[in-house]
Formats: structure tokens, C-alpha cells, sequence
């Protein structure tokens, strides 16, 4: 009768072990809901760079199309337009470098009838009267402008110095408000 006990023990445990046993394995093993998130979030990737290289290759096909439209007609084109006006270009240019040597010229004239005082210790060349005149007007304008903007500044720190006090004023007697 012991026997028979203990062969029922020795079921009952091999039952119980192969029941962890199982339990065991699908917690390990069993993973069909994991792996199809996983199949199907791979599928999407691939998709994904699937669409992107039709496009690449859109692209590039769109390119070589552009690319042969310009070899063939639009290069050969514009070649010809230059080839055509390049005398006319040529002589244009000509005609605006004359026109800027003869204002440098007449500017140079112009400098040397103005009467002259001696160098500046910042400069090499004497400055022509009216040019210092000018400076002298400039630097006074921007004297003024300098002085307005220090004003409008100290107005402003002043302003915001009061509203900071006010402020300081009023949270102090909101602080006390509550504290009764």
C-alpha cells in the first residue's frame, strides 16, 4: 500500500513538474502576440524604405531627363547666343570701362581743385575741405543721436525701476494679506 502512495506522490509531482514545466516554456517560448508586433512592424520599415528609394529613383530618373534636355537642346543654345553676341559683350564691356576711367578721372580733378590742409595723424593724404566739413556735420548728428538714445534709456531703466518697486509695494502687502 506504501508503494501505491508513493507511486501516486511520485505522478503528482512529475504532473505538477511538468505543469511548471509548461508554464515555464510558454512564458520562455510562446511569444506569438510579441513576434507578430515584430513581423509587422518590420514589414512597415521595409515598406517604408521601399517608398523611398521609388522615389530616389523617380528622382533620378527625372534628373537624367532634365539632364538630357539640357545636353541636347538648352546647351547648345546658349552656346550659340554667346558665340553670337560675344563681339557685342565684348565691345559693351569696353565702352563701361572707358566710362569708369573717365569718372575716376574727373573725380581725381575734382579732389585736386579743392583746396587741401595737411594730413591727419589717421591719415596719409590731406583731407579736402568740404570732406571734413561733412565729417564734421556727421559726427555732430551722431553726437545727438548717441545722447537721445542715452536718454530714452535712462527713462526706460528709470520706469522700469518704479514699476519694480510698485510691484515689491504690492506683493509685500499681498504677503501681509495673507499672513492675517
Amino acid at each position: 500500500h506504501q508503494q501505491l502512495i508513493q507511486q501516486q506522490l511520485q505522478q503528482q509531482h512529475q504532473q505538477q513538474s511538468l505543469a511548471s514545466a509548461g508554464r515555464l516554456f510558454d512564458r520562455l517560448f510562446a511569444h506569438h502576440s510579441v513576434l507578430s508586433g515584430e513581423l509587422v512592424h518590420l514589414q512597415q520599415s521595409l515598406e517604408g524604405r521601399r517608398g523611398g528609394m521609388e522615389e530616389s529613383a523617380n528622382l533620378l530618373n527625372k534628373s537624367a531627363a532634365d539632364l538630357t534636355t539640357l545636353t541636347d537642346s538648352t546647351a547648345p543654345a546658349t552656346c550659340d547666343l554667346l558665340s553670337a553676341n560675344l563681339a557685342a559683350c565684348k565691345e559693351a564691356c569696353g565702352a563701361a570701362l572707358n566710362k569708369c576711367a573717365e569718372i575716376s578721372d574727373r573725380e581725381r580733378r575734382f579732389l585736386a581743385a579743392l583746396p587741401t590742409e595737411a594730413p591727419t595723424p589717421s591719415t596719409t593724404a590731406p583731407i579736402p575741405a568740404v570732406l571734413r566739413e561733412g565729417r564734421a556735420q556727421r559726427e555732430a548728428v551722431w553726437r545727438e543721436y548717441m545722447e537721445e538714445v542715452r536718454n530714452k534709456a535712462a527713462r526706460v531703466d528709470e520706469d522700469f525701476s518704479k514699476e519694480v518697486a510698485r510691484l515689491e509695494a504690492e506683493y509685500a502687502e499681498l504677503e501681509a494679506k495673507l499672513a492675517t
